[in-house]
């Protein structure tokens, strides 16, 4: 590395990166002034973020630390976008001399980027920087849309209090509700041989599960259908898994050879391990 924090020097040589060694010196210099005591709340609150994400709270900046600084001022300039107007053109100059899509792998967090900004920029210059890439990205996509002939509707997703949505929903239910029923009559029909060695609880369990599967059904659909398409991606395969398990082990006997333990981890732990994987996939993507 070109940067030497003790004499805060740059050396060009061709081992160096100029842009890198740059970011570097930025951020040391910003870390000088937030220390001191007088030094303006935005300063503080920006290092902070750097500390963050650097995990070097109440230490100096280490060897590592810079070079973590290094990789992520490079992905930082791999994204293109300039602070300010005037910086834009050695953005551009970066883009055209280095490979960005190798060091767009070291982009730091989205907080981290916006300190970056900052420490290259005035607020004012940032914030009319960004009005103009909005413009810009506004003006480039009616060139898009005209190229193309238009882009082709895409019907709104349905209001859950429109009459036409609500037909739906009550055909969707009761068609579900149907299927349910004939299998919970026919399961409770085998199981109790005919329904003879039926209790009184058991006929409660009859009539009151079904009774509340059609009328949660309208909720549990109007959610879904106002839910993200992963999720409802998720759903509908959870679904599968259970009606696919269920009808195996019934072919199979399951009641004779497996434990309530072994039913949990057949039924149970796979909807709950789509979910968290589901969870940590949306994590994943939002760093």
């Amino acid at each position: 590395m070109g940067y030497d924090p003790k004499s805060r020097t740059i050396t060009i040589d061709p081992g160096s990166e100029f842009v890198a060694d740059s970011g570097v010196h930025f951020v040391h210099v910003h870390g000088d002034i937030a220390r001191k005591a007088n030094a303006p709340e935005a300063i503080k609150r920006d290092w902070n973020i750097i500390e963050d994400w650097l995990g070097c709270s109440g230490r100096d900046l280490s060897a590592p630390d810079d070079e973590r600084i290094r990789l992520a001022w490079m992905g930082y300039y791999a994204v293109g976008l300039a602070p300010s107007l005037s910086l834009q053109s050695a953005f551009d100059l970066f883009a055209a001399t280095h490979d960005v899509k190798t060091f767009r792998q070291h982009k730091p967090p989205t907080a981290v980027m916006d300190v970056f900004d900052r420490m290259l920029a005035k607020d004012e210059d940032i914030a009319k920087k960004r009005a103009h890439d909005i413009e810009q990205a506004k003006t480039e996509m009616q060139a898009v849309v005209s190229a193309t002939g238009g882009i082709r509707k895409v019907p709104a997703l349905a209001d859950r209090n429109s009459p036409d949505f609500l037909r739906k929903t009550e055909k969707l239910r009761r068609l579900i509700f149907g299927i349910y029923l004939v299998c919970w009559v026919t399961w409770f029909n085998q199981v109790t041989n005919g329904f003879n060695m039926m209790q009184p609880v058991g006929w409660l369990i009859v009539l009151a599960i079904p009774a509340a599967v059609f009328f949660a059904l309208p909720h549990l659909l109007s959610f879904l259908a106002r839910a993200a398409r992963d999720v409802r991606a998720v759903f509908s395969a959870n679904v599968m898994w259970i009606f696919v398990i269920a009808a195996w082990g019934y072919v199979f006997d399951w009641q004779n050879r497996f434990d309530a333990d072994r039913y949990a981890a057949l039924f149970i732990l796979p909807v709950i391990g789509s979910w968290i994987g589901l969870w940590l996939w949306k994590w994943s993507k939002s760093q």
